[in-house]
């Protein structure tokens, strides 16, 4: 879109300081893309290169400054749409309302050689009134899988004893049921609606995706 308004035609009609903008924004983007494709030979899958969150916060400034300079707030908003759902998605588990584990990347799983969901584990009463309401309407909707993995607390152990859960604070035995509910991720959500997929057809589809 940049190069329609630089051409020497789109400058008569578009005189001042709108073909300015996009020229400073090619300014940026041609060595941004240059940069991003010499990346994606040697990112893709299988990798040999990691860049870790350096590029990724590069990647973003770059845009973002774009974006913001160049008055493409519209455009902007466009191209980090997948970013926006996901950071909505992981609301409930970045503000507490659900348990949220360290690492909530999809897991390997060796046996079939493919990526699932990440999960985790919870008792729901442990939950805040929010937070059980923010479950139970996930749940409903069916954008997070959610389902008992034990009722009640008790299991046997290697001794055949019974080993019963217990609050950590009062020591009183814990009850209820456990559930397993996918972690809140864009991620995530994708391999559970596309069911588990290799690595390589995962990396595809999220880049097609975005």
């Amino acid at each position: 879109m940049s190069l329609f308004f630089i051409r020497p035609s789109a400058t008569l009609k578009f005189a001042g300081y709108l073909w300015r903008v996009h020229l400073f924004s090619l300014y940026f983007l041609i060595p941004f893309m240059a940069v991003c494709w010499a990346l994606y030979k040697v990112n893709r899958y299988p990798a040999s290169v990691f860049v870790g969150d350096t590029f990724c916060y590069f990647a973003g400034m770059t845009l973002a400054v774009v974006g913001i300079l160049g008055h493409f707030s519209k455009t902007l908003m466009l191209f980090f749409l997948p970013q926006i759902v996901n950071s909505l998605y992981s609301m409930p588990q970045l503000f507490g309302l659900i348990p949220c584990p360290r690492h909530r990347l999809p897991w390997y799983d060796p046996n079939d050689g493919l990526l699932h969901p990440s999960k985790v584990r919870f008792h729901p009463k442990s939950l805040s009134t929010m937070g059980q309401f923010v479950l139970n309407t996930c749940a409903r909707f069916g954008i997070v899988d959610c389902h008992v993995v034990a009722s009640p607390c008790v299991a046997e152990n290697d001794t055949n004893e019974l080993n019963v859960d217990r609050d950590m604070s009062t020591g009183k035995e814990l009850t209820e049921e456990i559930v397993e509910v996918n972690n809140f991720t864009l991620i995530n959500l994708w391999l559970r609606f596309r069911g588990p997929m290799s690595e390589a057809e995962t990396t595809r589809s999220l880049l097609l995706l975005q």
